[in-house]
């Protein structure tokens, strides 16, 4: 009763069969998001600081109630309150940025019934965001690169099932369509309309990444190497004149295909061409990116396949 590991011919690993009580164990599976550093409030001075901020954030407060919550909140005596206005907030934001792929704001122009329609559009590069976890020195260890087919002895025969992202089909074959010394980046994506969520004091739908080269202990779960929002698609608000109406429904349409094709237009070239990373063990491979899956209601999907480069 055991499970047989059969790497891609790319990466050149020998197949493998393990007993069944074995497998996972020795191939320094992680059960648990990678630890981060202590200070988990870094760059803020103190935790207290990070949870005032993380608040106002999620209530998207105006600069005058941010300044209005400090002076309370220096009134305790329990912990020491560092922050004085929204100043200090932006100064630290600015510093931490410099460490994360920056969010840029681009207008989304679609025309209905001849007029153009502008609308603003939030977002990351999901390339740069993956190479920043490619680099860490904590969750980098754990991406897996080469595509591996699992089988199960069923007492007769070798048996195929899929466990992990890297053993889905779909990664062992666009593994076998790229250069033989290139490495598949897979991308999981999801949205939901049906989840608004502020952006400052702006709103939108979330557009949310994964990199299904992480094991799923991480890359489904909530802390470094897990979902991450990339986007947020803009709202098209209800006109009463046309809701409901095949022109308005395709207007809208229109508006999260545009914002679609912004979001991924950094994938685009890559996924022909390739690029080069440095990962965090100093060594440079050559990825080709792909999107492993696509998520979405009846709509967004419809919409969203529809625009993939690949």
């Amino acid at each position: 009763d055991g499970i047989q590991v059969q790497y891609h011919p790319n990466s050149q690993c020998p197949t493998q069969v393990f007993q069944f009580e074995d497998y996972g164990h020795s191939l320094g599976t992680p059960t648990v998001v990678p630890p981060v550093k202590p200070e988990l409030w870094y760059p803020f001075q103190t935790q207290i600081d990070f949870e005032v901020v993380e608040l106002v954030l999620e209530a998207a407060l105006t600069h005058q109630q941010m300044d209005w919550l400090f002076n309370l909140i220096r009134c305790t005596k329990f912990e020491q309150f560092t922050l004085w206005n929204c100043k200090d907030v932006q100064d630290i934001w600015d510093v931490a940025s410099f460490k994360l792929t920056p969010f840029v704001k681009e207008e989304v122009v679609v025309p209905f019934q001849g007029d153009n329609k502008t609308f603003q559009l939030f977002h990351r590069s999901i390339w740069d965001w993956a190479v920043d976890l490619l680099q860490d020195p904590q969750v980098g260890l754990h991406f897996v690169f080469d595509a591996e087919q699992l089988s199960k002895f069923n007492g007769d025969k070798f048996v195929q099932f899929i466990h992990e992202p890297c053993t889905a089909n779909t990664f062992w074959e666009y593994q076998s369509k790229i250069p033989s010394d290139a490495k598949p980046l897979a991308f999981i994506l999801y949205a939901d309309k049906a989840k608004l969520l502020s952006f400052g004091q702006v709103k939108g739908y979330p557009v949310i990444a994964r990199c299904a080269n992480l094991p799923v202990a991480i890359c489904n779960g909530e802390g470094l190497g897990g979902g991450c929002v990339v986007g947020w698609l803009p709202i098209v608000k209800e006109d009463k004149k046309h809701s409901g109406k095949p022109v308005y429904v395709n207007f809208k349409n229109a508006v999260w295909h545009q914002s679609f094709l912004k979001i991924l237009a950094c994938l685009t070239p890559l996924s022909k061409f390739g690029s080069a990373v440095k990962c965090r063990d100093d060594i440079i491979c050559i990825f080709y990116p792909i999107i492993l899956i696509l998520s979405a209601d009846y709509e967004e999907q419809f919409v969203s396949i529809l625009m993939l480069p690949w």
